[in-house]
């Protein structure tokens, strides 16, 4: 295997492991080990965050690429993607009431309604331009680490580099969409924590 057909090897693999389904439950478990949330707690709110939302929002994908609707698990392309905000952003909702109901931690709270604000603002600009949501979740993750445990959290700055490099490498995004996406989760993520009071 040639050097130019093991970049492309890592970058999608780098790829499928920042999907955001997968890099949101890992980086919201980090966030509740960083402030100490006994484990079962994290595995117990993490558990209803992905059967909520991470799961039926995938499965709606995974529907709707084989029935043609939509020409890739990636959602490639632009236009095909106001359909799945819209499912995001509902499934969003629901999840927030349910934590918000049954008195779930002011971390979980706080990250999906930063997935909220930057749904609200994926949509928008969606319009004119495909923000890359891999980079824009790592973003968050990355963020959001940040704010509630100051420098121990650097280390998660070259993961979200590694995430826009590979989204360029697979050539999913061009670099003006990944820095949107940057930009959309790091801004969303910053908002929503400062408004609810975290750290």
């Amino acid at each position: 295997m040639g050097s130019e057909a093991r970049w492309e090897r890592l970058a999608r693999l780098i790829s499928l492991l920042s999907y955001p389904a997968i890099a949101g439950p890992i980086g919201l478990a980090y966030m509740g080990l960083l402030l100490r949330t006994a484990p079962t707690d994290i595995a117990k709110w993490l558990g209803l965050c992905i059967g909520s939302m991470a799961v039926p929002l995938v499965l709606v994908v995974v529907r709707r690429v084989r029935s043609g609707h939509i020409s890739d698990f990636d959602v490639s392309l632009r236009a095909q993607r106001k359909e799945i905000y819209l499912w995001g952003l509902a499934l969003n909702l629901l999840t927030i009431t349910l934590v918000y109901a049954l008195d779930g931690p002011l971390f979980i709270l706080a990250a999906l309604l930063s997935g909220l604000v930057a749904g609200l603002l994926g949509i928008l600009v969606n319009r004119y331009i495909k923000v890359s949501v891999h980079t824009g979740v790592s973003a968050m993750v990355a963020t959001g680490l940040l704010l509630v445990s100051g420098p121990s959290a650097w280390p998660t700055l070259p993961m979200v580099g590694a995430v826009a490099w590979a989204r360029y490498r697979v050539r999913r995004h061009t670099a003006a969409e990944i820095a949107g996406g940057l930009a959309l989760g790091a801004v969303a993520t910053t908002l929503t924590f400062k408004m609810v009071g975290l750290p």
